[in-house]
Parts: C-alpha cells; structure tokens; sequence
C-alpha cells in the first residue's frame, strides 16, 4: 500500500480500512509510517504501536495475542521506560505463566525505577519468582541481598537467605545471616540462633573467638545450658585460655546445686 504523505489522507486511509475490515492491510499501513518516521520520532512511533495492539487485541478485530506481546516488546525496544507496555507485558507473561519473560521485563522495570518503595516491590516478585517458580536459587541471591539493603529488618528474606546458604554450603553466608537475625531479636528468642551459630563458628569456620562470644551469651540466657558450657570449656583448652577455663569452672562450681556436680567440677580444676 502507498503511504500518502499528507496526514488527512492518511486518516482517511485508515478510516476506509477499519470500515470495510481489512485489518492485517490497515497494520501494513500503520507499520509503513512507522518505518517512514525519523529514529528519533519515540512517541510517534509508539502512537501508532498502540494502534497496532488495539487491532490485535480486539476480539471483533484480529485477535492475536502473541503479536499483542511482539508489538508491546518493539514499543519496549523504541521507548524503554514505557510504564505501560512494561505493566501490560508483565501482566501477560504472568498470565501465561511465562516467567522467565516476566523476569526480563521486571529487570527492565527495575532498571528504570527511582522509587525506593516501588523498587523494594520489583525485587521481592523477582526473587520469588526464581526461588518459587524457576528453581534457581542462585539468581534469587543477589535480589534477596538488595531487598535486605532496603529493609534490614525483613526476617523472612534473612531466613530464605539462610536455607538457600546452607543448601549451597556456603558458611561465611550462612553465618552473616544468622548474625543478620540476631540484630532483630531479643532474650529467649536468641538462644536457638546461638546454639546453631556457636556450633558453625567453631566446628565450621573455626573463628574460636566468635564461638566463645556466642557461647558465653549463651549461659547469661541460660547458666543451665550445659551443652554451653562444655563447648566453652573445650574451647578453652583447645585455645590454651586457661585463665578464663578456671574462671568459667569457679562459676560452674559456685552455681552448682549437687554435691556430685561440685566434686566433678573440682576434679576438673584439680
């Protein structure tokens, strides 16, 4: 079809076009000014794309709906912050349960973004969409990590983190997010987080010296947690701290409530 150069023909065109139903001529048409319009021309052409998606779109019309998805990624390709083609694009993919597309154009969105509220938002549904619908755990890491920059206090992404880290065995990880949870809690609510990072700091990562901090924690919460205390104990021997094993045996040995207890604890110091 030859493409008039006045603007009123054109009109006219694309009027006769829609009238008499030929739609797959009326989107050659609209597809020719596009091609006839300078590089430069981004709202002209994403005018007449919008037009384009009306046609594919509509039921009465030529319903298509993976053209509808093409036309809305070329508006993306001319004019790459377009909220709308992103939203209706987004809205499709997770529709179709295309979800490796729907994290390309959430990527998209965040990079564009500058709202710390909205950002906070893009990366949780991408996070969970790699760890709740594609499996991938490891692409998952670096947007959980930045969701914790924005809101450190979110215990649920702390406590995903930690189980994707100990799948994955990565225990200078692991250990940063148990530390990450200690910041959140207080009392009692510490005591399990220190049984479990006590252990890893001293029989994984052999950091004595944070185990023994984390141990000691441990009996001011509860002087009755004897698996503590025998931590703390060979911790000391094993790092020839033997000041602090004399000290820790005293205070055993002044708590202690049997006689048994104290005549063992007193071999011990013997």
């Amino acid at each position: 079809t030859e493409i008039p150069d006045d603007p009123r023909a054109g009109e006219k065109l694309t009027a006769l076009y829609e009238k008499s139903g030929k739609w797959h001529a009326l989107i050659e048409f609209l597809n020719g000014q596009i091609r006839r319009l300078d590089d430069d021309a981004t709202e002209e052409k994403t005018a007449l794309l919008f037009q384009i998606i009306e046609i594919y779109q509509d039921p009465s019309r030529l319903p298509v709906e993976e053209m509808v998805i093409q036309t809305y990624n070329r508006i993306v390709q001319e004019s790459p912050t377009n909220v709308r083609a992103l939203d209706n694009l987004a809205e499709r993919y997770e529709d179709a349960h295309r979800w490796s597309e729907l994290v390309q154009v959430l990527r998209k969105k965040i990079a564009t973004c500058v709202d710390e509220d909205e950002l906070l938002d893009l990366y949780l549904q991408v996070a969970d969409l790699y760890v709740s619908k594609m499996s991938n755990e490891s692409q998952a890491i670096p947007f959980l990590e930045l969701i914790l920059e924005l809101d450190p206090q979110n215990l649920q992404v702390v406590r995903t983190l930690r189980q994707i880290y100990k799948g994955k065995h990565n225990l200078e990880r692991l250990c940063a997010t148990y530390e990450a949870e200690l910041q959140l809690l207080g009392g009692a609510d510490r005591e399990p987080l220190l049984n479990e990072l006590a252990t890893l700091t001293a029989e994984k990562l052999y950091r004595y010296d944070d185990a023994i901090e984390h141990l000691r924690e441990l009996i001011s919460l509860n002087p009755r947690n004897e698996r503590a205390h025998k931590m703390l104990e060979r911790l000391f021997t094993q790092t020839e701290r033997w000041f602090d094993y004399v000290e820790l045996l005293e205070d055993r040995l002044a708590n202690s409530r049997t006689k048994r207890k104290k005549v063992e604890i007193l071999q011990r110091l013997g």
